[in-house]
């Protein structure tokens, strides 16, 4: 089980861009956050960490998808759309509609 310490530790590895920040962020040193990172227990813990934060962030893109899925169709039908946008556009969702075909025979 880990302790307070190291659980701050890895919220800190999720949050931060890099390992020295993270160190500083959780109050540990470089040298312990190595260590830390050498555990297997500590390994378990922050992998199954970064799966659930993926997964978090899967979840939100796919709320969005729909708005974002129309925009496109919106900006074609709005007037006054220059045709080069309405091209590009149009692009969009025909390279969408073919990757997700594509997907689903795979």
């Amino acid at each position: 089980m880990l302790g307070r310490k190291q659980e701050e530790t890895i919220a800190a590895l999720l949050s931060q861009r890099n390992l020295e920040e993270a160190a500083k962020a959780a109050g540990i040193s470089m040298r312990t956050l190595m260590r830390w990172l050498k555990l297997s227990e500590f390994q378990v813990a922050y992998r199954e960490a970064r799966r659930a934060a993926y997964s978090q962030a899967v979840a939100k893109l796919q709320q969005g998808a729909t708005a974002a899925a129309t925009t496109p169709l919106k900006v074609d039908a709005r007037p006054g759309t220059p045709a080069s946008v309405k091209v590009r556009a149009a692009e969009c969702v025909i390279t969408s509609l073919i990757e997700g075909h594509r997907d689903r025979r795979h």
